[in-house]
C-alpha cells in the first residue's frame, strides 16, 4: 500500500497504462488533520491544487471522504473544491475573497484574509503532526502570534456580532468562538515546547471545554466530538505518549 505522494502517483501512472476509463480520486482533505487548520486556508490551498491538477493527473472526478460539519471559521476548504472542481483556472485568491465578502461583509476582506493566513500559517499541521522537523522558536513565535491576533480581534469581531443579514450574523458569532477555542489550543501547543506536559493537557482540555459548551451553537460547522478526539490523537509534537502518527 503506497504511504508517499510520489509512490501514489507512480502506481497511478503504471495503473493508468492498462486501464483507460474514468478513474476517480477518493480523498480526505476534511476528515481529520483540517481540525488543526485554525484559518482554514492551508488545506483549502491544498484541494484547490489538487483539483487544478486532475486534467494532469488523467483524474476524472472526485469523492471526498469527510465530516459534513467543516466551516469553521468559514467554508473555505469545502468552496476550493466545490469551485475548483468544476473551475481548473480559477483564482484561489479571489474565490477566498468573494467568498469572506458573502460570509462576514465587504468591510471585513482584508483584516480576515490577513487574520486567517495567519493562523493557518502558524498552525502548521505537519508540525504539530510531527511529519516534518520542528524549529522551536521559529514554530512558537508563530502560534504566539497567533494567539495575540485572537486576542486582538475581538473588538472587531464583537462590533459585527449584530449586523442585519442573518447568515452573516451567524458568521461572526462562530468567529467569536472560535477564537476563543483556538487560542486555548495554539497556548496548548506553546506550553508543550516549553516542556510544560500538565499545562498543556489542562489548556487542551479547556480548548475542548469551551467547544462542548457552546456545542448548541457551532454544531452546524464543527463537529465537536472530531474535535476532541483528534486534538486529543493527533497533537504528536513533543508527544512521548502518542505512538508515530498514522500514514493517512
Amino acid at each position: 500500500m503506497p504511504v508517499t505522494v510520489d509512490d501514489n502517483l507512480a502506481y497511478l501512472h503504471e495503473w493508468r497504462k492498462y486501464y483507460k476509463g474514468d478513474a476517480i480520486d477518493f480523498d480526505y482533505h476534511l476528515m481529520w488533520d483540517h481540525i488543526f487548520d485554525a484559518g482554514g486556508e492551508a488545506i483549502a490551498k491544498i484541494a484547490h491544487e489538487d483539483m487544478k491538477n486532475f486534467d494532469n493527473l488523467t483524474l476524472d472526478g472526485f469523492i471526498s471522504c469527510q465530516l459534513q460539519r467543516n466551516a469553521f471559521p468559514s467554508s473555505i476548504a469545502m468552496t476550493s473544491i466545490g469551485k475548483s472542481l468544476w473551475n481548473h483556472g480559477i483564482d484561489f485568491e479571489k474565490m477566498k475573497r468573494d467568498l469572506y465578502a458573502a460570509t462576514f461583509g465587504e468591510d471585513a476582506v482584508d483584516i480576515l484574509c490577513d487574520y486567517f493566513a495567519l493562523l493557518s500559517k502558524s498552525f502548521d499541521i505537519a508540525v504539530i503532526r510531527d511529519q516534518k522537523p520542528l524549529n522551536a522558536p521559529e514554530f512558537k513565535a508563530g502560534l504566539e502570534a497567533s494567539v495575540k491576533a485572537m486576542e486582538d480581534i475581538a473588538p472587531f469581531i464583537e462590533a459585527h456580532l449584530n449586523v442585519e443579514d442573518p447568515c452573516q450574523k451567524d458568521s461572526w458569532k462562530y468567529l467569536n468562538i472560535h477564537r476563543k477555542i483556538y487560542s486555548l489550543l495554539g497556548q496548548s501547543i506553546i506550553a508543550r515546547i516549553d516542556a510544560d506536559y500538565e499545562k498543556a493537557e489542562e489548556l487542551k482540555k479547556q480548548s475542548q471545554q469551551v467547544a462542548f459548551e457552546n456545542e448548541d451553537e457551532i454544531q452546524p460547522v464543527l463537529d465537536c466530538m472530531f474535535y476532541a478526539r483528534m486534538t486529543n490523537e493527533r497533537i504528536n509534537l513533543l508527544n512521548p505518549e502518542l505512538d508515530p502518527p498514522p500514514l493517512f
